[in-house]
């Protein structure tokens, strides 16, 4: 499936009403200012999104460009070590921080930390087994 499929495109149009709404929310009081930046952000996204989608439906040479970057086999396998490379550091990050944190009398914050890494980790495991099974 493209990244510009009908059904891609529509949820991006899915996510710029929720993106708009929020920040209506948050503009008439009813969501504090984080929740409305958050809604400003997916807005911001989904446009983007959209704009470069007509640009890949209208122009087949830009549509070759991005069919071709995205089946690169270098930029595949580049993607899969940064991906690889996120998940340790962000569960290391996780470990330490809970460490730190239990260390530093903080024990309901540390536990969130260490929950945060043995969910990952499961996630992680129950990933492995479905992909290890289909292929």
């Amino acid at each position: 499936m493209s990244i510009y499929s009908t059904k891609k495109m529509i949820i991006y149009v899915v996510i710029l009403i929720i993106g708009v709404g929020l920040v209506a929310a948050g503009t008439l009081g009813y969501l504090n200012s984080y929740v409305s930046g958050f809604g400003g952000g997916l807005a911001g996204v989904a446009v983007v999104r959209l704009v470069l989608g007509m640009k890949y439906r209208s122009n087949e040479e830009y549509a070759k460009q991005v069919d071709i970057v995205n089946n690169d086999e270098r930029v595949i396998f580049i993607a899969g070590k940064a991906k690889s490379w996120a998940y340790y550091i962000t569960v290391l990050t996780g470990a330490l921080a809970g460490s730190i944190l239990h260390a530093m009398g903080h024990h309901d914050y540390g536990m969130i930390c260490f929950l945060f890494v043995c969910v990952l980790t499961v996630t992680y495991w129950i990933v492995y087994m479905i992909c290890d099974k289909k292929y």
